[in-house]
């Protein structure tokens, strides 16, 4: 008997591992440390499980028990939310429990048929191998899960909860159908209904996630190379601004000096005016911010240039100087997609109000970077990835700009308070920029 227990905790021990993998597949926000929020479910399934193998009084409300108990669990240490939960508990015991049983049950009663059991200190039993097979299979059958849903990244809907619902209760049905004849008539009528119907569903719910997380990558792809092209285009744009500014700088001076020696010349009332007039054209490159870094000057004197236009204080305060393991590419990213969206939140608010604040430096071993805005707080932005109504063409600066901060291994956290919008980027500061 000392074997027996000592199998059928094996058993229960490669469900509750049957479970873990799907967890690892399909929820992604653990509440706490991954290792803890895997282990004290693990445990306490297995403990639950377990002790209600062997009260057998309780009989099916073991299933409903462990279920809810499953979805408590996740709830308590994952973030995801509540139809991820139960859409882990359902595939869970459709596939591992359900289908691998159907599967030993149909091994054992239209194969074996009387070699399957054994008498026991009076007590019939299956035999011990065939826990060995049953463990067997459903470690073959969580692999092919893993293999399916590993790089799984499809966010499950209502409608597709729907759907793996209804086949979830098939089988759930088929399981009490089998367990009322063989309990209640002594019969297996129903056995070749729930292997049929147990492979029909594991069949059927692998595919079903595999497309929907296949079309959702394709999607995926799509954006990504929608970003990338944006951000390759935003950056030649700043390539050729970069390429006139100096340009421009080199006849500043000379024209400088021309316009000096024309104003002692001439004492004309018109050529006074003309004079002031090409002297006010040429003010802004000589009045700009200095960053440290060129191609960063390029970037905020042309969003100075903007926001003036706007009728919005765009405040600069910028050092940069001696920071270059930031690639330009990802300073453009940086910078000009989180100014841009400061500049798109504070148009909304009135014009006295329209403020930003831009800061970055070096603070102690990080390279800081602050971009606060006011915002119109009674716009509901919380959803939303952009308030423009072209979501495809828009809305991506954040994501691009996450993206760009963690190829250096720097973190990327957005508040709102006090009517502010603020941007806070922290990247190390050391000799390869913590670049990957």
């Amino acid at each position: 008997m000392i074997l027996y227990q000592c199998l059928d905790f094996a058993v229960t021990v490669t469900e509750v591992l049957s479970l873990i993998v799907l967890m690892t597949c399909l929820l992604k926000k653990p509440r706490f440390s991954p290792f803890i929020s895997k282990a004290i479910p693990f445990i306490t399934i297995i403990l639950s499980a377990y002790l209600f193998t062997w009260f057998t009084e309780f009989g099916a409300l073991k299933s409903i028990f462990i279920g809810l108990l499953i979805i408590l669990l996740l709830k308590i240490f994952y973030k995801d939310n509540l139809i991820l939960d139960i859409t882990v508990m359902e595939i869970w015991w459709t596939i591992p429990i359900f289908f691998t049983e159907a599967i030993i049950i149909g091994l054992t009663n239209f194969v074996l048929k009387d070699n399957a059991t054994t008498e026991i200190n009076g007590q019939l039993l299956v035999q011990w191998w065939i826990y060995l097979i049953l463990i067997v299979i459903r470690l073959i059958v969580i692999s092919i899960c893993y293999k399916a849903l590993k790089n799984f990244k499809y966010e499950i809907q209502m409608k597709d909860l729907g759907v793996l619902s209804v086949v979830f209760l098939f089988v759930f049905f088929c399981f009490f159908v089998v367990n009322y004849n063989l309990l209640n008539l002594n019969t297996t009528e129903a056995f070749s209904l729930y292997g049929i119907g147990g492979l029909f569903c594991f069949l059927f719910i692998i595919q079903f996630l595999y497309s929907k997380n296949t079309m959702y990558i394709r999607e995926l792809e799509k954006e990504n190379e929608f970003k990338i092209d944006k951000m390759q285009k935003q950056f030649e744009y700043y390539q050729s601004k970069q390429a006139d500014e100096e340009r421009i700088k080199s006849i500043y001076h000379d024209m400088k000096n021309h316009l000096l020696v024309l104003q002692n010349k001439e004492n004309t009332v018109e050529s006074q005016k003309m004079i002031k007039e090409l002297q006010n054209q040429i003010e802004s490159y000589e009045n700009y911010e200095h960053t440290g870094n060129d191609f960063l000057d390029i970037i905020v004197k042309d969003k100075l240039k903007v926001a003036k236009e706007k009728q919005i204080d765009l405040m600069v305060v910028i050092d940069f100087k001696d920071i270059d393991f930031i690639e330009p590419l990802d300073i453009s990213t940086i910078f000009g997609n989180s100014i841009d969206n400061a500049i798109e939140g504070v148009e909304k608010v009135s014009k006295e109000n329209r403020v930003i604040l831009v800061k970055a430096g070096k603070v102690n071993n990080f390279i800081s970077i602050v971009v606060k805005n006011n915002y119109n707080e009674a716009e509901k932005l919380e959803n939303r990835r952009t308030t423009k109504k072209d979501t495809f063409l828009h809305g991506y600066g954040i994501s691009n700009i996450k993206n760009a901060v963690e190829k250096y291994n720097g973190t990327c956290t957005i508040t709102k308070e006090n009517g502010k919008f603020i941007l806070k980027i922290l990247i190390p500061n050391n000799e390869n920029g913590g670049k990957e």
